[in-house]
């Protein structure tokens, strides 16, 4: 069996890059900085189907994403997820969240509709992103 993206996953964001575990994308809602992580391995549910180095690059990529909305977004609280109840596929959640936005201070999920990304501004961000990654991961670009 061979690694495929969850298709609802697929539909909610942009595609950003491929890290070393990791397939990097945007969810399209221009709400809150919102990065979603998912490990490329057949079957992957849970953080315990991960081991050793696994593990230890997930975690790179989500200090990674981290950081830089920490960069971008300074006054943010960055939540890192890892929910699974409908998509059973292993994913992490990264969002920057701050007293203003849409639905402070209740998780980001179900509260209103998505905002979706004009086209400009998803590849302006995905570009951004795309950069920021590849300073880490030179042989992915």
């Amino acid at each position: 069996m061979r690694f495929k993206l969850d298709s609802r996953i697929k539909k909610d964001t942009y595609f950003v890059c491929i890290s070393n575990i990791s397939y990097v994308l945007l969810m399209n809602d221009s709400r809150y900085p919102w990065i979603i992580l998912v490990p490329k391995l057949e079957d992957a549910s849970e953080l315990t189907d991960l081991y050793g180095e696994q593990i230890k690059n997930l975690y790179s990529d989500i200090e990674l994403v981290s950081d830089y909305f920490k960069l971008k977004y300074p006054q943010s609280l960055i939540n890192v997820a890892k929910i699974g109840n409908i998509v059973k596929q292993l994913h992490i959640h990264i969002v920057a969240r701050n007293e203003n936005d849409f639905s402070w201070p209740n998780p980001v999920w179900g509260i209103g509709k998505p905002h979706k990304y004009s086209k400009n501004d998803a590849k302006i961000l995905i570009e951004e992103l795309k950069q920021y990654f590849i300073k880490k991961y030179p042989q992915n670009d």
